[in-house]
């Protein structure tokens, strides 16, 4: 089943982005809520650096909180994806490295 729906998510991505060009909503829209890491399945494909890439974009994790008494049932945690790239960066002058800060501040410059 972990095939089937990888599969739905990419496809539905594309679709999305094809068809709601006008109104900007790309194929980051499309999010899989999961904690499997799905490390037997990215061996297997062609692209596994393409597929890892998706992944950290688009994977929500879960997580249950403490028992809410006034709700009677646990909370559930999700953990979006960041919106910016842990990634090194390349720029015509340099390589631009994240600080680690959230990507909101310093970051490492390194000239070429």
């Amino acid at each position: 089943d972990d095939w089937y729906w990888m599969h739905a998510a990419l496809v539905n991505g594309e679709k999305r982005k094809d068809e709601d060009a006008a109104t900007s909503m790309s194929s980051s829209s499309v999010l899989a809520i999961t904690n499997d890491e799905m490390r037997d399945h990215h061996f297997q494909m062609s692209a596994q650096g393409s597929f890892l890439r998706w992944k950290e974009r688009h994977q929500v994790y879960f997580d249950f909180g403490a028992w809410n008494r006034d709700l009677r049932r646990r909370d559930v945690l999700l953990t979006y994806p960041k919106s910016y790239s842990r990634r090194i960066q390349r720029v015509d002058c340099c390589i631009d490295v994240d600080g680690g800060d959230g990507g909101g501040g310093e970051a490492i410059v390194i000239p070429l």
